[in-house]
């Protein structure tokens, strides 16, 4: 055995000799769940002529107030780059954030993605396609408040609003965009926690632009619907509690469609990470809802008789002034202190082959299965206060290696074992 000897410099100054039993509290407090809204809605042509924010914001914070989401995802926001800013400025408030302005094509429209800055911090955003209006990826972070530095729960949202109508040609382009969804998210090569949303115009689940995201042969990229009502949505009154479109039967002058309720074109489909909360986020159960929607409003406006006591009445009247479409949301938990984790199945692969002694006097010792043998690993020790020990890059050459942790304060740290593919497990370890 040949063993590896690395000083570590320790820069703990500030790190009080907790007890054994405050580090323990500590990081089960900050393991605690939190539940957070998502909400997906089509702001019918907002800031146009016909659409003039004066008379659209204060429906809009009527809605928003009522569901309180924590992210909220928007559609036919008028191609005007003040818009977003509008919209946080006058209907969310103080706290909140919004994505970069996106408009590849000049669209007359685009979309757009919100969010609590308490809650959530903003990575970045990709444009995947612009067949069409711009599809955004928006990738954020949960603010946890022992966040390491890449360690925490994160969420990549992807807003779209695909080509709309009945025909074979409008089905194709719809197809197309989500091929390119589909193909973003193969391309990322894991699995993580995906959310696509947004205002999709699908008349049936057997649409190819549907299928192509519902039945991807990659599973880490196969996103699911949560209530799982496959069908033809369209004008079937067994889908009625779902329908999202039209909130009217008469044209009013904001241009939008009339007809009633009887289409389901606004979605949240979720990857299969976020449904078996397989990294630090999971869809709760019986959560996702539109509003308004009762059932029994078939082909009828939102506000008609009989009287929709789904929401309360300044609620109902809101959304029927507001859009032609209803918003949809779900609740999702999230367990803060979570370290992600990278494929299906890897991590009790790393937690068997990386074997680490308790407690440690001095001297970390880990024992290193012979399937590790030749691989490249990412080692990084935090304490469970937040601070970094220490991080180091190794080849796994000798099963048996060893660390020098002179100067470490006595407590509970965390070891955070990251294989080249980015699976990555945590061990646990007592510094005495």
């Amino acid at each position: 055995m040949k063993a590896v000897s690395v000083q570590v410099k320790i820069n703990l100054q500030k790190i009080c000799l907790l007890s054994l039993l405050t580090l323990f509290v500590s990081y089960s407090v900050s393991a605690q769940k939190d539940t957070i809204r998502i909400m997906q809605y089509n702001l019918l042509n907002y800031g146009n002529a016909a659409n003039p924010v004066s008379y659209k914001n204060p429906r809009l914070k009527t809605i928003i107030q009522y569901i309180n989401p924590d992210i909220f995802g928007a559609n036919e926001i008028r191609n005007l780059s003040t818009l977003p800013q509008e919209i946080t400025d006058s209907v969310l408030g103080a706290g909140w954030a919004h994505g970069n302005y996106t408009n590849t094509n000049n669209e007359v429209q685009t979309n757009m993605l919100f969010w609590k800055t308490a809650k959530f911090g903003f990575k970045g955003q990709t444009v995947i396609s612009h067949v069409l209006r711009d599809i955004i990826a928006f990738n954020l972070y949960y603010k946890d408040t022992i966040t390491h530095p890449h360690d925490t729960v994160f969420l990549t949202v992807i807003v779209a609003h695909l080509k709309a109508s009945n025909t074979t040609p409008d089905a194709a382009d719809r197809a197309a965009e989500t091929q390119t969804v589909a193909d973003y998210l193969n391309n990322l090569g894991k699995g993580g926690n995906y959310i696509f949303m947004g205002d999709m115009n699908l008349y049936t689940s057997t649409e190819a632009a549907y299928q192509n995201v519902v039945s991807n042969p990659n599973l880490k990229a196969r996103l699911y619907d949560p209530i799982n009502r496959p069908g033809d949505w369209n004008g079937d009154a067994a889908f009625s509690d779902i329908h999202t479109q039209s909130t009217r039967t008469a044209a009013l002058s904001d241009g939008g469609v009339t007809g009633g309720l009887d289409d389901r074109f606004d979605h949240q489909v979720v990857s299969g990470f976020v449904m078996n909360d397989s990294a630090g986020m999971k869809y709760i159960a019986g959560t996702y809802h539109t509003l308004g929607q009762d059932g029994q409003h078939l082909n009828k406006a939102v506000n008609a008789a009989p009287t929709n006591t789904s929401a309360p009445a300044n609620v109902i009247q809101a959304l029927y002034e507001m859009s032609d479409h209803l918003p949809v949301y779900s609740s999702y938990q999230v367990t803060p202190g979570y370290v992600p984790t990278a494929g299906i199945n890897t991590i009790s692969y790393l937690a068997d082959a990386a074997q680490v002694v308790n407690p440690v006097h001095g001297t970390l010792d880990i024992y290193w299965g012979n399937e590790l043998a030749g691989h490249k690993l990412h080692l990084q020790l935090y304490s469970v206060m937040g601070q970094r020990v220490f991080g180091q890059d190794i080849t796994i050459s000798e099963m048996h290696q060893q660390w020098q942790l002179d100067g470490a304060a006595a407590g509970m740290y965390l070891l955070y074992v990251t294989d080249e593919n980015g699976n990555r497990v945590v061990k646990k370890l007592i510094v005495e």
